[in-house]
Order: structure tokens, then C-alpha cells, then sequence
């Protein structure tokens, strides 16, 4: 359901207990990401989530594509796709980034930020409480920006248009 005529956003809902970024916060990102319209946005989640998904995604002003149940080998082949990926801190941000997808990391507790994703095209935003979108929606623009201009680093993925 997404095109190669523009960028693709990835965005990983799910994760546990302190790690988990409220969900409208997830949400307004993905708000936010749409309003421009030169973004496409695939949304991620368990099989336990399909059907808030599709709920959910029927609410934007933009197409939003929610990704079916995958093994994880398709799975890994649809971050692959992705020219950027935000999640929580969740195994997803690392198998991405072993796929060598950018990805925009969004940490609640403090220590994790220690296992975010290194290189050039990989930021990690601290959270606090609820936390803003505003600097995680800071962080896709230049992520997205660096992808854009070829900008790499050792130890950083390898840039997707």
C-alpha cells in the first residue's frame, strides 16, 4: 500500500512497562508526520493490536498503512523498506537497525538510552513523563534530512530515499 514516490516512517506502537511512550503520543506523531502530505506512514504492531490499529488509522487526515501480523522474516523485510523508523525502545529499533534503517529511538527510562542504535543516522530522544512530540518530530526531520543529503557515518545505516 506505499508507493516509492516519497519517504516511508515507520512507526513501532508497542513496547512494555516503563519503556512504553503513550500511545497518543505515538499518535500525534503520526499527525504531525502526515500534515506536510509528503510522507507515507506504515504503523506496526502485535497481532493483539491489529484491530486499534485499523481504528486508529481510519482517523487520519492521510493514508496510514497498518502492517498485517508478520513472521519475523517478512517483518524484517518491511523495516527494510522503511526509509526511517520510530519506536520505543523494543527489539523492532534493533532489528531495524541490523537492516540498516535509520531509526528515531524514543526512551522513557534514562539507562536505556545506553542500547539505542550508534551512528549518524540513528537518534535517540529522551523522553520525561508523558514527553513532548515536538523533539521526537525534531529528530524525524533531521534523521529524514541526513538520509536525504547521503550523510553517513562508520557504523551507521546506509542511506534510503
Amino acid at each position: 500500500g506505499l508507493g516509492a514516490d516519497r519517504p516511508t516512517v515507520g512507526v513501532i506502537l508497542g513496547a512494555r512497562g516503563r519503556k512504553q511512550w503513550p500511545r497518543d503520543r505515538f499518535l500525534e506523531l503520526v499527525e504531525r508526520l502526515q500534515a506536510p502530505g509528503h510522507l507515507a506512514v506504515v504503523v506496526f504492531g502485535g497481532p493483539d493490536e491489529q484491530g486499534e490499529l485499523r481504528a486508529l488509522a481510519a482517523r487520519f487526515a492521510h493514508q496510514v498503512v497498518v502492517a498485517p501480523p508478520l513472521s519475523v522474516r517478512d517483518f524484517a523485510a518491511r523495516l527494510a523498506r522503511c526509509t526511517l523508523l520510530v519506536t520505543p525502545d523494543t527489539g523492532p529499533m534493533h532489528l531495524a537497525a541490523a537492516v540498516h534503517v535509520p531509526t528515531v529511538a524514543v526512551f522513557r527510562a534514562a539507562p536505556s538510552i545506553y542500547y539505542a542504535p550508534q551512528g549518524s543516522l540513528h537518534r535517540a530522544v529522551q523522553v520525561n513523563g508523558t514527553g513532548d512530540v515536538s523533539a521526537v518530530l525534531a529528530a524525524v526531520t533531521e534523521t529524514l534530512e541526513r538520509v536525504a543529503a547521503g550523510t553517513t557515518t562508520a557504523g551507521s545505516a546506509s542511506p534510503r530515499v
